[in-house]
């Protein structure tokens, strides 16, 4: 995936307000900008951010933007050193224990779809997230043969509710077919419902999901969730 200027305004309406410190931040994967660097640059500086990482730079990635946003320290990772991330790891893998309880916010935007194991990657993320440290995911809901898969809020609910997380938080989105040609994301918050949901977008937009969790405390090693809708530890009512 990647990022147009409604995405980095989301984040910095959404995200940035959840995130507790700018010390350290690990992307899955690096993430091309499509909108003009000029126009990146004006509407940073319209919202109070130095845009000195810009400077000089006819394309820039998630690496200018989160240095923009006052990271200290940017990493990201990827399975193959052609997309030049900071380092190369297969996150089907587990990761390195020097990455454990490294970031202050880990990014996945349109990455976790495409990585088969998803148990060991969901806790490859939980393991390099900080307590009091953040997690970002922003993923299509119906992008048929997209990736591997396309995922409902509950998988992220359930697996953050019993790994340590809280508060989690959902917004359902819209990004336009034609990402790289048009600017726009539309979104709005979600309170999370075990009940079935339709996701729908308007004309030439298709539908998002995006999941913020804040790590309140450190389990020691993964739980595997139980469904909400039919865990006996929540009260929701089985609506179907």
């Amino acid at each position: 995936m990647a990022l147009q200027q409604g995405v980095v305004e989301f984040l910095i309406r959404e995200l940035l307000p959840r995130v507790r410190d700018r010390a350290s931040v690990m992307s899955l994967s690096r993430q091309n900008v499509t909108s003009p660097v000029k126009d990146i640059a004006a509407f940073l500086e319209s919202e109070g951010f130095s845009t000195k990482p810009l400077e000089g730079m006819n394309k820039i990635t998630s690496r200018e933007i989160f240095q923009a946003f006052g990271f200290e320290k940017y990493d990201d990772v990827d399975f193959t050193v052609s997309e030049s991330c900071t380092m190369v790891h297969d996150m089907n893998t587990p990761i390195p224990e020097t990455l454990a309880n490294s970031y202050d916010l880990v990014f996945e935007h349109g990455t976790l779809e495409h990585i088969f194991d998803i148990k060991t990657a969901f806790e490859n993320i939980i393991r390099m997230v900080k307590v009091g440290g953040t997690i970002f995911h922003l993923a299509p809901l119906d992008l048929v043969n997209h990736g591997f898969y396309n995922f409902s809020p509950t998988l992220y609910y359930d697996i953050y509710r019993v790994n340590g997380f809280m508060p989690v938080t959902f917004f359902m989105a819209e990004s336009p077919e034609k990402w790289w040609k048009d600017p726009n994301f539309h979104y709005k918050k979600m309170e999370f419902n075990v009940g079935r949901i339709k996701p729908t977008a308007r004309k030439k937009y298709y539908p998002m999901l995006a999941c913020v969790a804040v790590k309140e405390r450190d389990l020691g090693c993964f739980h595997i969730p139980i469904q909400a809708i039919y865990d006996p530890e929540t009260d929701f009512d089985p609506v179907f």
